[in-house]
């Protein structure tokens, strides 16, 4: 094998001039590197208990060179030993002072180094000594000041305390610099002791946008950090937990709804998932969740929502929430419910003929002792009229040949009828069945395929308000409701149904509650009937999430 001499590469002295500094002046306290203050500081004190993250604001320091120096423990028995004794000493404390400052400074130490013990003996993890330094820059005595009060109010917020060096400020910036090694001098005084795990925890220089202490890892950011996110966190920038997931199909819609889905399950959120498309039944089977087919029929897991079930009032509803801050009883809020799904069902039926429709469901109410001033709470639903009460009604009344406008009511009474004995009475004629007895209840439609828009539009609807009725029933309890292809509920002829969707997205951030929308097209929201509610869904997001959008539908 030959052997090849090294070369040596001259010294190239222009660029040594130009990276150099003028002249280095080290003082007690800092050091004048050319036209550079600086100051290097260590840290002497650390929090006693640590989150994820806890080191995240590193990189974030301005005018500042953090130097993390690991060194493992290497005599692990002799480090036991020396925590041994310290217990013993602490023990002493804790039993004979009658400080109790001392006592409970005492208690804490003791039950630190236990655990410390226990790492190391019981769980193997590795412990280290680490020696942080930081050196902060100011290129003139004003600006060297200012970034020095910056440093200071950045390490403090981060839970830690600095401390100067005296007298050492040459050997700390050579360990605080790249190219040099670690000095017994510094290491000394700014080594602490502390698991391998802890320091990995903090997430050193990694960064990202969202670390959430008890969030779940949903993906990383286009410089590959990673997202960790919990989305019940509410802040100045995070209003609320409205999510927003749109894009073409096949993008990864559903694959991230369901990532976010599950993750929030196994965190103990309640679901209610509207599904057209029956995207989510195998996963509600796999988790034990409740599958339920709203599309009529019969079978163990058909359900039925009543339409003319008065939801109750949420309990404790707050003086400022929009909706509810009116006196507005049960029966009121619910006759708008109706105004909007029989205009819906039928977007031809005039003004009038609504007006007819709402005194004679005042009527059939009142036949069943429910009024404007009824209490709801304690009405069992077998109490609540159904679609074929108000078909019946407008029979008699149709017969009736002295009854004024009784050839406005006939329609009424046609329209009603593949509600009430016709073929969608399968769907809305009938007592709600549906049972709460579930944490993941998914309302599947997917047999509604064939049916016409506007009773798919009709029972998304009527799902809507049983799953806002359901999650405004408990304002501790963790809740979501899933609206997959929302586009399903937008119908430019009757804007007040997605309005009805927009009334959601802002009053449940008042609960712990948030709402998933997902859809195929972004301008399905931004119609020019429906903007100033589509467009209020999107901005009541909190996050929102871009798939693979085409560009003339963006």
């Amino acid at each position: 094998m030959k052997t090849k001499e090294i070369e040596t590469m001259p010294i190239n002295q222009e660029l040594l001039n130009l990276i150099a500094p003028q002249g280095i002046e080290i003082k007690s306290s800092r050091v004048q590197m050319g036209e550079f203050l600086s100051k290097i500081q260590y840290i002497s004190g650390y929090p006693s208990r640590v989150n994820i993250g806890w080191l995240l604001s590193l990189k974030d320091i301005p005018n500042t060179v953090v130097s993390l120096t690991v060194i493992p423990i290497e005599d692990i028995q002799g480090f036991v030993e020396g925590v041994s004794k310290g217990i013993t000493t602490d023990k002493n404390i804790y039993n004979t002072t009658q400080n109790e400052f001392l006592k409970t400074q005492a208690e804490y130490k003791i039950a630190s180094a236990e655990t410390m013990i226990r790492e190391i003996t019981i769980d193997n993890i590795p412990y280290i000594n680490l020696s942080f330094l930081a050196k902060t820059n100011g290129n003139t005595e004003n600006n060297f000041t200012e970034n020095m009060r910056i440093v200071k109010n950045k390490i403090a917020s981060m839970g830690l305390k600095a401390r100067l060096p005296a007298f050492q400020q040459e050997l700390a910036l050579k360990q605080a610099s790249p190219y040099d090694i670690s000095y017994g001098e510094i290491t000394d005084i700014s080594n602490k002791q502390m698991s391998l795990a802890a320091l990995f925890k903090g997430l050193p220089f990694s960064g990202s946008g969202i670390i959430d202490e008890k969030g779940y890892y949903l993906g990383t950011d286009e410089d590959g950090r990673a997202i960790i996110l919990d989305t019940f966190i509410k802040s100045p920038d995070r209003p609320n937990s409205n999510i927003t997931i749109s894009g073409a199909s096949g993008s990864g819609k559903s694959y991230l709804a369901k990532k976010i889905m599950l993750n929030e399950w196994l965190n103990g959120t309640k679901f209610y998932i509207l599904d057209p498309e029956s995207e989510y039944k195998t996963m509600c089977k796999e988790i034990g969740g409740k599958w339920i087919d709203c599309s009529g029929g019969k079978g163990n897991n058909v359900g039925r929502i009543n339409p003319l079930q008065v939801n109750k009032l949420p309990k404790d509803i707050k003086e400022d929430d929009e909706h509810y801050s009116s006196s507005k009883s049960a029966l009121a809020l619910h006759m708008d419910f109706l105004t909007t799904f029989f205009t819906l069902y039928f977007p031809e039926i005039t003004s009038f003929q609504m007006s007819l429709l709402m005194e004679i469901l005042e009527e059939l109410y009142e036949r069943f002792e429910i009024n404007y001033d009824t209490e709801i709470d304690n009405i069992p639903k077998e109490k609540f009229p159904i679609m074929n009460d108000l078909y019946n009604i407008l029979e008699e009344k149709v017969k009736d040949k002295n009854i004024k406008h009784r050839e406005e009511i006939e329609i009424i009474k046609s329209i009603i009828r593949s509600l009430a004995i016709g073929h969608n009475a399968e769907i809305f004629n009938g007592y709600t069945t549906i049972e709460e007895d579930n944490d993941f209840i998914c309302l599947d439609i997917y047999s509604l395929q064939g049916a016409s828009a506007n009773i798919k539009s009709c029972q998304y609807l009527n799902m809507l308000r049983y799953c806002e009725d359901m999650a405004f029933r408990n304002r501790e309890e963790k809740c979501y409701v899933v609206c997959d292809e929302a586009y399903l509920l937008i119908d430019k002829k009757v804007p007040q149904a997605i309005e009805f969707m927009r009334n959601f997205s802002k009053r449940c951030r008042k609960y712990e509650c948030g709402l998933i929308t997902i859809s195929q097209n972004i301008l399905d929201f931004l119609g020019e009937e429906v903007k100033q509610y589509g467009q209020a869904i999107l901005d009541n997001s909190t996050y929102k999430f871009f798939f693979r959008n085409r560009s003339d539908k963006i």
